[in-house]
């Protein structure tokens, strides 16, 4: 009794220390995003007062696809995807309605900056869960401090939005192959579920796609690890049916393997003492 009840202490102190740890680490995650808009909202302000905002065609050919949608000889979705994939342009349209935001430009950028700070997030998530906290900050700093991102995501370019699709793909497949084991090999126990971080992964990879051709590349690439990790995992005795890490839709009915085995153990026993004993001859 005194074991068992060592155990149980030494579990619920294991877990709420693993809790602990996931607070702080959301709580820092959020910290870096802060920061993250913080840089891009002086980026604007800076490359807005310069007069920067226009100077590619590509972000003016945007900015005019997006208007196009609602203000032009046929709107409607016949203004999409003649040369560049339709979710830059879907994004950006509710933001150029503004004549003020359409002809100064301002209206571009809304959705590349909200790109770049989750990119920015992402990469701090991404590395943290496989490396160590300061690793975390270097990486996050880089990407954040790269001149012609930053650059990038003050206009209507489409770079942001598609670098972080592609991040936060990386993130959620790392997050299904660390929940194809125990979820513990990382800096960061992860308490998504494979299948759950696949699904993620999966609306991740639709975004990149709708975003740049690039994205197409992306989705073959992760569509292959994803079901070379899934055999791997089978060929080597994954979980059992009805883990924490299976769909509910593939779990055992009657609550899983272990109760559907007890309840048919107590239903054995009682047929045989139900049976009469022959008497001895």
């Amino acid at each position: 009794m005194q074991s068992s009840a060592k155990i149980a202490g030494m579990t619920t102190k294991s877990r709420s220390q693993s809790a602990t740890a996931h607070v702080s680490d959301s709580d820092e995650l959020f910290l870096v995003a802060a920061l993250a808009a913080v840089l891009s909202l002086l980026a604007l302000a800076f490359f807005y007062r310069r007069g920067d905002l226009l100077l590619w065609g590509d972000a003016v050919a945007h900015l005019n696809i997006a208007r196009r949608l609602f203000d032009s000889m046929r709107p409607g979705s016949d203004q999409l995807g003649p040369v560049w994939l339709p979710l830059p342009h879907l994004l950006i349209a509710p933001f150029v309605v503004n004549d003020q935001l359409w002809r100064t430009g301002l209206g571009g950028p809304l959705p590349s900056m909200a790109a770049y700070v989750l990119g920015v997030a992402g990469i701090f998530r991404l590395v943290r869960a496989r490396a160590s906290r300061a690793g975390a900050w270097l990486a996050a700093a880089i990407y954040a401090l790269n001149p012609s991102l930053v650059y990038m995501q003050a206009t209507a370019m489409t770079e942001s939005i598609f670098l972080a699709a592609l991040i936060w793909s990386v993130v959620y497949f790392d997050d299904f192959l660390r929940g194809l084991g125990d979820g513990t090999a990382s800096a960061i126990p992860t308490a998504l579920p494979a299948w759950r971080a696949l699904e993620r992964c999966g609306l991740c990879l639709a975004a990149a796609i709708f975003t740049r051709y690039d994205g197409w590349i992306l989705a073959f690439v992760i569509g292959v690890g994803a079901v070379s990790a899934v055999m791997l995992h089978l060929a080597a005795g994954g979980p059992q049916a009805g883990g924490p890490h299976t769909p509910p839709a593939a779990r055992p009915a009657n609550g899983g393997t272990a109760r559907g085995g007890a309840a048919s153990a107590t239903s054995s026993g009682r047929t045989e003492r139900s049976r009469p004993r022959s008497r001895a001859t």
